[in-house]
């Protein structure tokens, strides 16, 4: 592009823009020529910056170059020991970073620093009646009070960020996974082919049937959006689901496969801050798509390596996009940043990582 094309545009944002690119992507690609440099103005309103990346030129709220989060760190072996698990199934975070994990056949919950500490575990001292419980999942409201779906005697027991007993509510049917809607009002639980909606403080709601066939639908993931919108991986037809938070039924997308998009038996299913929906399956991948089910993304394969898994049965995101995913034999694998909703142009489907 000349000088002079450049000139028709504001002369700081081309150069934030660049240093930008340079530090993104531009290694990365630095052997892909660069094609078709065309300016493109964004219809929205704003400051109309331009961003040039691979031959792409966009203006701010769009994005940049292709890109799924990166490999961090892992832990976790099968075992009994703190930083052990026995087929764990479910995996949150709170405000701060922290990471739960639903230590299901050790019979506790583990608590971790982000960057993979342990801090505290918690096996059931402090409730009523004692015994065992079978924690399925976890899950952390914005004040950071701990929820725990134990399958063993139905019930969503609370714990404070210390996992120190606080409270629980009995349930009709044990809750194989939950979430909590961002504002901290609602908890969702799933039971086969039923989303149940309480308060935070164990008043039930609703409860809804996640459509089609109640004797074949089995939802397993759950998921609430900043919208408020609640997703539903649902094992059976192999689909996302979402709905609103009154239970109305608004999209799904998937379909059994193997393919970009399709879906083999999802299991977890998560929001990140910028509203995009990471789905893992029976695939050994994580999948990426946007709020609207556009695939978006994906990595993984069959294996024990950084980016491979084995039965990936959970995932979650905190606050910054990091992602974690938890592999039921006995791994939590972190990977970074995360990735805005795509725009579609007339040069392709680009997109930014998410900060």
């Amino acid at each position: 592009m000349s000088v002079g094309m450049l000139d028709k545009w504001r002369s700081h944002v081309v150069a934030n823009a660049i240093c930008l690119a340079s530090r993104k992507l531009v290694e990365k690609h630095s052997k892909r020529s660069i094609e078709r440099l065309k300016p493109h103005r964004s219809r929205e309103a704003g400051t109309g910056v331009l961003l040039l990346v691979l031959g792409v030129s966009l203006s701010s709220w769009t994005v940049l170059a292709d890109t799924v989060p990166g490999f961090v760190l892992r832990w976790g072996t099968q075992g009994i020991g703190p930083g052990q698990f026995l087929s764990p199934l479910g995996i949150g975070v709170d405000p701060q970073g922290n990471v739960y994990v639903a230590d299901t056949d050790n019979h506790r919950v583990q608590k971790f620093s982000g960057d993979s500490t342990f801090i505290a575990s918690w096996s059931g001292a402090g409730r009523p009646g004692g015994g065992q419980i079978f924690p399925s999942d976890v899950a952390v409201d914005p004040s950071g009070v701990v929820y725990v779906s134990d399958v063993g005697r139905p019930a969503i027991i609370r714990l404070d960020a210390s996992l120190n007993y606080i409270d629980e509510w009995p349930v009709d049917h044990a809750h194989t996974q939950i979430a909590i809607d961002p504002t901290g009002q609602y908890l969702y639980g799933t039971y086969a082919p039923l989303i149940y909606q309480y308060t935070t403080s164990g008043t039930f709601i609703r409860s809804w049937f996640t459509r089609d066939d109640p004797d074949r639908d089995a939802n397993w993931g759950i998921a609430c959006g900043s919208s408020g919108n609640v997703y539903v991986a649902m094992e059976s037809p192999h689909v996302v689901r979402v709905f609103t938070s009154e239970g109305t039924f608004l999209r799904e997308w998937g379909g059994l496969g193997t393919g970009n998009g399709q879906l083999s038996s999802p299991l977890g299913v998560a929001v990140s801050p910028t509203e995009n929906v990471y789905v893992t399956d029976s695939q050994y991948r994580v999948q990426i798509f946007t709020s609207s089910g556009a695939f978006d993304g994906t990595w993984g394969s069959e294996g024990y390596g950084d980016n491979q898994f084995i039965v990936p049965d959970d995932v979650t995101i905190d606050a910054n996009g990091a992602v974690y995913v938890l592999d039921s034999h006995g791994i939590v694998r972190k990977f970074a940043g995360g990735i805005v909703p795509v725009h579609e142009t007339s040069w392709g489907r680009i997109k930014l990582r998410y900060r």
